[in-house]
């Protein structure tokens, strides 16, 4: 496989990755923060461009909570519910992974 190839069909797993360290990178604020409800919420630093989509998207979740002053906190029950549905979507690309990996063995296999 040339080595572009290789490059481009890594890029998805580098995505991920940045997702994961921004998320991190945020929840640890709120936590450090004691930012756990509305009157202690605290107003997050954003180091990156992508850090403020990775707020938005926490935020549409429900993981993160926005004060009407614009502060935000960490929602316990949102941040478990987000990790179970990351840790969900993990298990089922792994899924389609492994089965790709049969398919593709068996489709070897039988043909040589």
């Amino acid at each position: 496989m040339a080595a572009p190839a290789v490059f481009a069909s890594l890029i998805p797993l580098f995505v991920v990755a940045a997702i994961r360290r921004a998320e991190e990178r945020i929840h640890r604020q709120l936590v450090e923060g004691k930012a756990l409800a509305a009157e202690t919420a605290i107003s997050v630093t954003l180091g990156r461009s992508f850090d403020a989509r990775r707020l938005q998207a926490l935020v549409e979740g429900g993981a993160v909570r926005r004060t009407a002053t614009g502060l935000h906190f960490l929602d316990a029950d949102g941040w478990n519910a987000h990790e179970s549905r990351r840790r969900r979507r993990v298990v089922i690309a792994l899924c389609v992974v492994l089965g790709l990996i049969v398919v593709g063995a068996v489709v070897f296999f039988t043909t040589r």
